[in-house]
Order: structure tokens, then sequence, then C-alpha cells
């Protein structure tokens, strides 16, 4: 359960920064006038990304004593490809 959640972390901070990250919108859509559905004209934009993550490591101890705790890091890995559209 916790390698799930490692990995949809991972996943989704590799996302982030092949799409640009997030952020507002403090104008108009291109193509639009307003913050409509993109009005008439304009074109759309469509951005393709391929993505790899893969850990090597992790520190994990016990909270009732401290000893370590012997992770296998081998399956975590996930690659794949996202498309955007704008």
């Amino acid at each position: 359960m916790a390698s799930s959640r490692l990995l949809i972390s991972f996943v989704t901070v590799a996302l982030s920064v092949s799409c640009g990250g997030g952020g507002g919108s403090s104008g108009p859509t291109p193509g639009g006038s307003g913050g409509g559905s993109g009005g008439s004209g304009g074109s759309s934009t469509e951005v393709t990304k391929d993505f790899a993550v893969a850990s090597t490591g992790v520190s994990v101890s016990r909270t009732s004593n401290g000893d370590a705790v012997e992770v296998d890091m081998s399956s975590i890995t996930q690659s794949g490809s996202v498309t955007v559209t704008q």
C-alpha cells in the first residue's frame, strides 16, 4: 500500500513537471473572448510528453523502536505517455 502511494506521488510530480505544472488563468482563453469554452476560431494545441519514474532508494524505520525496515524498490517504476490538449 505504501509503495502504491509512493508511485502515485512520483507519477504526479512527473506529470506536473512534464506538463508545465498547474496554475490559474488571469486572462481570456486563446481564440475566445472571455472565460467561456474557447469561442469561435482558434485551434487547439496538443502536446505529448513521455515520462519514466523510478526510485533508487527509500529510508524507512519502525516508529515503535527506530529499527530500519528493508524495502524492495525494484518493482516501483512506471513509464508512459501523456497527451495534453489546450
